[in-house]
């Protein structure tokens, strides 16, 4: 579970050194819309919805509310090193 952990912050953290934000942790917008037809029909996600799920995964990640690597969880993970790249 760690190794992907930080298998996955070490991605974050490339991403957000390349210039991504938590601005690109989107879904397409069909995702948005309510589906026509199936056992979920009339249903959608909210734009809401997703974000507070977003803020969630970031809580859970050790990640700030910008979605970037807290340096303590980078530190726990051992690869407090990536922060001064």
């Amino acid at each position: 579970m760690k190794l992907g952990e930080r298998w996955l912050s070490l991605a974050r953290m490339f991403n957000v050194m390349a210039g991504f934000t938590s601005k690109e942790d989107t879904l397409p917008s069909r995702f948005f819309i309510p589906l026509k037809k199936g056992p979920y029909m009339n249903k959608k996600v909210t734009k809401r919805k997703f974000k507070s799920a977003i803020m969630y995964y970031y809580g859970m990640m050790g990640w700030d509310k910008n979605g970037i690597p807290m340096k303590e969880k980078l530190a726990e993970l051992g690869i407090e090193w990536v922060k001064s790249l």
